[in-house]
């Protein structure tokens, strides 16, 4: 018999348990908005035989964890598309030319504004049965990868997760095997036999590294860009991971005779950061008062981003606790004094 079950309510300290094998051997291009309600739908896991035979998700707790305000006139385009988009991109495996397979995620889909606030979402079985035999587990928080803006970092910080846990946080992996994952193996920017510099355009731009200095001076860093105000910031998937999320990762290039062709990623978990419910909640109530009462008119976005991981929290959460409002150009947010 089939059951409707209501999505729990979105909050920041639940994980989404990934497992092993859906990481390590399958791939789902999903961007980053359709892999962000994937883990939010994972979140709602039950290892019983009545799993997840359908769900209705009440599309404002959608919004409020895509972080889609009511001034973004596309939010409703946005979830329809993200659900599409996981709708659209099966579960897929290849072994070998001879060994290969894929399961759909979802027989059914369904919104009506008039009628309901609730989003209609089913798996098929063939998923359903996929789903239950997978073990292993990764886990993900939503306060870790909910703020990450780019596919890379969302597709690498669940690798990243699962090799802390099943490889003891070191990782050497070829760079045939990232362009695949982060799917950039049919990109000719990004293809050896197309492009001299494709391993260190893919360094750059997909990992986010770069090297700095000749010889034995030379060393690997986070990439960096030049921001508005002309000072050199930390920027690209690295830099994203570890400034959002609860681990801190290290890259290092590998070469076999004069060409990297591997990458060695060292990957530490943050400090501090895995605390009980009132730890949380007494962090979170004194990062916001303070910003009520600081003598800030304005404040960065980036300086925002920081408070509000500081407080655990999203940073539309946390402008909208301190008093601030987010200025039209993006990058900052101001209040009255």
């Amino acid at each position: 018999m089939t059951t409707s079950n209501k999505i729990r309510k979105y909050h920041p300290d639940r994980a989404a348990h990934i497992s092993h094998e859906l990481i390590e051997k399958h791939r789902y291009k999903l961007g980053i908005y359709a892999q962000k309600l994937l883990f939010a739908l994972a979140q709602n896991l039950d290892t019983t035989a009545d799993l997840f035979p359908e769900w209705h998700i009440n599309i404002t707790d959608l919004f409020r964890y895509l972080n889609l305000s009511e001034r973004n006139n596309d939010r409703y385009d946005i979830v329809r598309n993200a659900i599409r988009e996981i709708g659209n991109n099966p579960i897929e495996y290849r072994i070998s030319a001879k060994k290969w397979g894929a399961w759909w995620w979802l027989s059914r889909m369904q919104f009506d504004a008039e009628n309901s606030n609730y989003v209609t979402i089913k798996f098929s079985d063939d998923a359903r049965q996929f789903l239950l035999q997978l073990n292993q587990f990764a886990t993900l928080e939503t306060r870790y990868y909910i703020d990450l803006s780019s596919q890379y970092a969302m597709w690498l910080y669940t690798q990243f997760k699962n090799k802390y846990k099943m490889a003891g946080g070191v990782w050497e992996v070829s760079l045939d095997r990232l362009r695949e994952i982060t799917y950039t193996d049919q990109s000719p920017a990004y293809d050896p036999l197309r492009n001299k510099n494709a391993n260190s355009n893919f360094l750059k731009y997909v990992i986010g590294i770069e090297s700095v200095g000749r010889g034995s001076a030379k060393v690997w860093r986070e990439r960096r860009d030049v921001n508005r105000e002309g000072m050199e910031v930390p920027a690209g998937t690295l830099a994203e991971i570890n400034l959002h999320t609860d681990l801190l990762v290290e890259a290092l290039p590998l070469k076999t005779g004069r060409t990297y062709d591997r990458v060695r990623f060292t990957i530490r978990l943050k400090a501090g950061l895995y605390k009980s419910p009132k730890q949380i909640e007494a962090e979170r109530e004194s990062a916001v008062r303070r910003a009520r009462v600081s003598g800030f008119h304005t404040i960065s976005i980036a300086h925002a981003m920081e408070m509000a991981r500081e407080a655990g929290m999203s940073v539309d959460a946390y402008l909208k606790l301190a008093g601030y409002t987010r200025h039209k150009n993006g990058k900052t947010a101001y209040k009255k004094i």
